[in-house]
């Protein structure tokens, strides 16, 4: 729940800090605590959804004390995935502004109820919103 509520709106709002923010003179030094807390916000995203899906997986790819090859790769590919689709939010937010990150979610909602129904995901409901 710490990740889904607190890190992942903390870091998509440092991205768009970030982004929008006019580096006219220069860097200050808040530029770098909030790098600091966006990098753990994504790391804090990743594990959360490295250790989300365990259990796809064999006992021995879940070896974390010394990571096993299959463990690193998971996370590392969790991360890249976390980083991209936090920028794209970021970018739609920038661009297209907020409230059609609202349109966005919803359509990624009535997708995955799509998918839920065909049973795709399981079957429990919350599902859908974890895959959001």
């Amino acid at each position: 729940m710490e990740a889904l509520l607190e890190s992942g709106p903390q870091a998509l709002l440092q991205i768009v800090y970030v982004l929008v923010k006019d580096n006219t003179f220069g860097a200050s030094p808040s530029d770098a605590l909030v790098f600091i807390s966006l990098i753990f916000s994504v790391l804090t995203l990743s594990s959360r959804l490295v250790f989300d899906d365990q259990y796809l997986f064999v006992p021995n790819a879940n070896k974390m004390f010394p990571p096993s090859p299959a463990f690193l790769f998971r996370a590392f590919f969790r991360f890249c995935e976390v980083t991209a689709r936090l920028l794209t939010l970021a970018y739609i937010w920038v661009i297209f502004g907020g409230r059609m990150l609202y349109v966005w979610w919803m359509v990624q909602i009535v997708i995955l109820f799509i998918f839920y129904k065909s049973g795709y995901l399981g079957v429990e409901f919350w599902n859908v919103f974890g895959y959001v």
